[in-house]
């Protein structure tokens, strides 16, 4: 029998800087929960930014360090999972 890990994100009480073009979303957004590492992390940025993938790599590097944006790049290059997801709504 496998392991199966499930990775949890609990995107509460979210207070960031806008960033340049974007609206940001603040406050309570909800629970993101996934069988792979970096759909979970993408989608809870998802929530937060709402940018599209092109609109990320836009940024700077700096930026997308200090955003996490550059980890979420890693992993993808990486193979360490996959960046696309599904929202269900419970």
């Amino acid at each position: 029998m496998g392991h199966r890990l499930l990775f949890i994100n609990v995107v509460s009480n979210i207070h960031v800087d806008p960033l340049k073009g974007t609206k940001v979303r603040t406050g309570n957004l909800g629970i993101v929960g996934s069988l792979d590492l970096l759909a979970a992390d993408q989608a809870a940025a998802d929530l937060i930014y709402g940018l599209s993938p092109a609109e990320y790599n836009a940024y700077s590097l700096q930026e997308k360090i200090d955003r996490g944006f550059l980890q979420l790049e890693y992993l993808d290059e990486i193979g360490a999972g996959n960046r696309t997801y599904k929202l269900i709504t419970l």
